[in-house]
Formats: C-alpha cells, structure tokens, sequence
C-alpha cells in the first residue's frame, strides 16, 4: 500500500534584518525533506517573500504577496530580532500582519524573537522600541 506524502507550505515572516536565520531554517528544513519527510510521509515547502514575490504596480504590497503565495501557506514562522518592519494598511509591520492573518484564519504560528549581540550603531531605536512593544504584548496576551 502506497501512502502519499502530505506537502505542507511553511511561510517565513520577517523583517529585512533577520539574514541568516532565513539561511539557518532553509538548511534544517531541506535536510528534514532529504531524510525524514520521506518516513512521515510529509514534505515542507519554504515560501518566503524574497523568493516567492514579484511587483505588481499599482497595488498594495502586503495584498499582493496575500495574493500569490500567503494564502496558500499552511502554518507560519516569524521572527523578530531589532527591526520590526514596515507599516502595512492595518498594521505596524508586514509581519505582524501576516502572523495576525495566521491567527484570525486558525492557522499556526510560531514567533520568536533574537537577542543575538549587535552593533549600538547599527540598531534603529524606534524599530527595536516596536519589537520590545510587541514581544511585551504577545507575553501579556499569554
């Protein structure tokens, strides 16, 4: 008897800061798919803004990345380190959209947040402000 894989679409949601954890998670979730996905009978495809997206003129970003792969998505990670993006119609940040998407939808959703060292000079104070605001939030909702 032959059992079909299952495919599950994984969004990673971040702001532009956050590099090499991007790199970190395609690693772990490719080397997941080559050696075990077979046996649970269950792939992950990664779908990410930079890689998944292209522009549209005259429309609003946020819906536009909705609309060619964030629907589509099954579950979502989010990550956070000192920058926590750029407004959106409804929200503070693309992120915070998506991960409020996620939620109003009943879809899962993990967050976290670095505390990886950086440069003083490199942090933006207002953005890492809105980060701290918004871990404070989520830990006060919990």
């Amino acid at each position: 008897m032959r059992i079909d894989t299952k495919n599950y679409n994984m969004l990673i949601s971040c702001p532009s800061d956050i590099v090499d954890e991007i790199e970190i998670i395609e690693n772990v979730v490719n080397y997941y798919n080559d050696t075990t996905a077979y046996n649970n009978y269950i792939r992950l495809n990664l779908r990410y803004w930079k890689w998944d997206s292209y522009p549209l003129m005259g429309r609003d970003p946020q819906e536009m990345l909705y609309k060619q792969f964030i629907k589509e998505c099954d579950f979502a990670v989010a990550f956070f380190w000192t920058k926590f993006g750029s407004c959106t119609k409804k929200y503070k940040s693309g992120t915070e959209d998506e991960i409020e998407y996620f939620r109003k939808q009943g879809k899962d959703v993990s967050i976290f947040f670095s505390d990886y060292p950086i440069a003083p000079s490199m942090i933006d104070i207002p953005q890492l402000k809105n980060v701290r605001k918004y871990k404070k939030d989520i830990d006060n909702a919990q």
